[in-house]
């Protein structure tokens, strides 16, 4: 399956209402996402291609921690469609199209054979992967 990238910004952000410009996402202070794999290259690749420019303001290493960072500042994340759908719930932000098409990325998961199957831990069974 692929998904296409999405913009994250505040609800009430000051500079973005309805879309994001070029210019605009160009301006903003942006949140890095440093997920293992290709759409950590993808995404940099994508921007390249279209002339596309973006500061970022701050890293983290998990999808989790965007959120809460963007929606008390006037930072933007670009994410993945398929992490912005339930953050599209969420009255503090706002999830709008990216100001240029940068593609479709790949949806890929990955476990481990040994955890797939259920085992016997402390008298309980236990199915796996333990979330």
């Amino acid at each position: 399956m692929k998904e296409s990238l999405a913009c994250v910004v505040r609800a009430d952000h000051p500079l973005v209402k309805r879309r994001i410009t070029k210019a605009q996402y160009e301006q903003l202070k942006h949140v890095n996402v440093l997920p293992p794999g290709r759409l950590r290259a993808g995404l940099f690749q994508a921007l390249e291609r279209q002339g596309l420019r973006r500061e970022v303001a701050v890293s983290v290493t998990h999808f989790l921690a965007i959120p809460e960072m963007v929606a008390v500042t006037d930072y933007c994340a670009t994410l993945h469609g398929l992490i912005c759908h339930p953050l599209a719930g969420d009255a503090r932000l706002k999830i709008l199209p990216a100001p240029v098409d940068l593609g479709t990325f790949p949806v890929e998961m990955a476990w481990l054979r040994a955890t797939a199957t259920t085992r016997r831990t402390s008298g309980c069974a236990r199915s796996s992967p333990r979330w």
